[in-house]
């Protein structure tokens, strides 16, 4: 699946040399990178066009939940679509990664949160003023310095 979906929607649309050129000078070098297009090269995918690049517009009610330290999907990427979607909003979790898990309140904040916007589809009307309380557990130190 991962194959199929990077090798038609992710692949194609980026400048490979220049991508590998700024990978080999990371630690980990380009070794992903060159993997992938080994894969792609030999693997059947779908001709997707670049009009699939477009901004999507919709007056459907949107909820989009961003983590405020996700590397993955940083939050400025939900706010640029978020732009398309006049009845969307979105919330950010400020000490979520790209999932939640961990955090503190998940089943008294997050979960309401949800249901809430399945409830009414209006995004305006969730409630987020316990999303403060979503924390990460104390991080902690031995006495070894460990």
């Amino acid at each position: 699946m991962r194959d199929a979906w990077t090798c038609a929607d992710s692949l194609p649309w980026f400048n490979y040399e220049r991508a590998a050129a700024r990978a080999r000078r990371t630690l980990f070098g380009d070794y992903r990178l060159r993997r992938l297009k080994g894969a792609c090269d030999a693997w059947p995918r779908a001709r997707v066009s670049a009009r699939r690049l477009a901004p999507v517009r919709s007056r459907v009610p949107v909820l989009f939940i961003s983590g405020g330290r996700d590397a993955v999907t940083p939050p400025r990427w939900a706010a640029e679509v978020k732009r398309g979607f006049p009845n969307g909003r979105q919330i950010v979790i400020p000490w979520s990664g790209h999932v939640y898990d961990g955090l503190s309140n998940l089943d008294t904040c997050l979960d309401p949160m949800i249901l809430s916007f399945l409830d009414s589809a209006d995004a305006r009307r969730v409630d987020v003023r316990c999303i403060p309380k979503m924390r990460p557990p104390p991080f902690e130190v031995d006495a070894a310095g460990r």
